[in-house]
């Protein structure tokens, strides 16, 4: 013991071999905490990774939900439009045929080109209607590739966090696992 007290003297590392121990005790304790610390450290950063992750996913869900509605809105209102439009011009028919009768000129060609005049309206407002309807549906296909990209991106930051936090952390779960397992 003499030989010890008079080595960690000349080292200057302490004065007792007992003051030694508690020393390399009070060491190991603290690379143990150390690791622990680590750890835990790096669970909450893969949890909240996870989490961020998955709420990334969830709010890239419920925005294709809210697309598909509204598309779903644009074609009924689409169709609510073609069918006032076809509604108006059977009108028109209508009161084009019973003034010419009224007239006493239901063969005759200012009744024809009256018709045809409104079945030429008619048709310029349906392909009015339908260019719009498309033109939207490339717009939803459009906002639907934002989205997956967006998501993709997310999950692509999300593992990048993690895997950030497991190389920045890697000295702190190395102690750990050597004191666990040993």
């Amino acid at each position: 013991m003499a030989l010890f007290t008079s080595l960690f003297s000349a080292l200057g590392l302490g004065a007792t071999a007992a003051g030694a121990g508690a020393a390399a005790g009070s060491a190991t304790a603290a690379t143990t905490l150390g690791g622990i610390a680590g750890a835990i450290g790096t669970a909450a950063t893969v949890g909240g990774t996870l989490m961020q992750m998955s709420g990334a996913r969830d709010a890239a869900a419920a925005q294709k939900r809210q697309e598909q509605l509204r598309e779903a809105q644009m074609n009924m209102e689409s169709m609510r439009q073609r069918r006032t439009i076809i509604r108006n011009a059977q009108v028109a028919r209508a009161n084009a045929v019973s003034s010419a009768g009224a007239q006493g000129a239901i063969d005759s060609s200012g009744l024809a080109g009256g018709q045809a005049q409104i079945s030429g309206q008619t048709g310029q407002n349906l392909v009015g209607v339908n260019a719009g309807q498309a033109i939207g549906q490339k717009m939803f296909q459009a906002n639907a590739q934002e989205a997956a990209g967006q998501t993709t991106s997310a999950t692509g930051a999300g593992l990048s966090s993690l895997g950030g936090a497991f190389v920045k952390n890697q000295d702190a779960i190395g102690k750990l696992g050597v004191n666990l397992f040993s």
